[in-house]
């Protein structure tokens, strides 16, 4: 119920747009490591294989604690949701001058278009993952306030197996 609460509290905070204060340079690359190296061992005990691809240098204007979330947010999703022995591979490159891309991708069942399009409302779960416990449908929903918030967008694609989570931020 904690875990509940504090996702509610995360989304009211989006709504009013508070943490634009604690914005600062921060060097995107080197965060997407650090989640991802956090995580390889957690992927690893399931049996996941996980890989990453950051440029060096993309660096955008934010909130660090917030952007390690979003990061957080579509990790966990890619672990809760990939097929056994699936191999996730996350990449971060830039898109022009003035934007970077953050792509999460992993191998799963299909995402239904109509689910692609609500996938991130409030409380919006996919039929087949009603059954997972711990999960409220509040991730990709605070994934996508904070997105927002920072200026950028947040869309998912799944075709071929193979569903993928990318995030458009501008950069510093």
């Amino acid at each position: 119920m904690r875990t509940l609460l504090e996702q509610m509290l995360e989304l009211a905070k989006g709504d009013h747009q508070e943490s634009q204060a604690q914005y600062e340079d921060v060097d995107l690359g080197e965060l997407v490591d650090q989640e991802t190296m956090s995580y390889e061992v957690v992927f690893f005990e399931q049996g996941l294989a996980l890989d990453s691809r950051e440029e060096e240098h993309v660096t955008v204007r934010g909130n660090q604690v917030e952007l390690r979330q979003v990061v957080d947010i579509l990790l966990d999703n890619a672990r809760k949701y990939s097929n056994p022995g699936g191999k996730t591979v996350v990449e971060l490159r830039r898109e022009g001058r003035r934007k970077c891309v953050l792509s999460v991708a992993n191998p799963g069942p299909e995402i239904p278009p109509e689910d692609l399009a609500h996938i991130f409302q409030r409380f919006y779960r996919i039929d087949r993952a009603r059954t997972r416990t711990g999960s409220f449908g509040l991730g990709l929903a605070i994934a996508q306030s904070i997105v927002l918030r920072h200026g950028g967008r947040i869309w998912a694609t799944s075709k071929h197996g193979v569903n993928t989570f990318s995030v458009e931020l501008p950069m510093a």
